[in-house]
């Protein structure tokens, strides 16, 4: 992963990133993500909590929201529980799910 380079227009959208190019390049916020992800686990199946993400453009948020739903796939227990899905912004259709 070392060699991990982005190019054009990945370098500014990290909905394009790879898998392994998320991992490789979040490194900010991972206290965060180590604190939602046990947050994650200590909750009840039958019992989920909502979350809200706040911020401005740009800050991450999209990015956290990936890497969160890596560590729940990865994650043998959370992988059981929880099916982790991205939307494209404001353009999906709940009635598709």
């Amino acid at each position: 992963m070392d060699n991990i380079r982005l190019h054009g227009v990945a370098v500014y959208n990290p909905g394009l990133w790879s898998r392994e190019e998320l991992k490789a390049y979040f490194v900010a916020r991972t206290e965060l993500l180590d604190r939602i992800v046990a947050d994650i686990k200590r909750q009840q199946a039958d019992a989920p909590q909502h979350r809200l993400l706040l911020g401005l453009r740009g800050m991450g948020k999209s990015t956290l929201l990936r890497r969160i739903g890596i560590a729940v796939e990865e994650d043998a227990e959370l992988g059981q529980l929880w099916l982790p899905l991205i939307f494209g912004g404001t353009d999906w259709i709940p009635s598709a799910i």
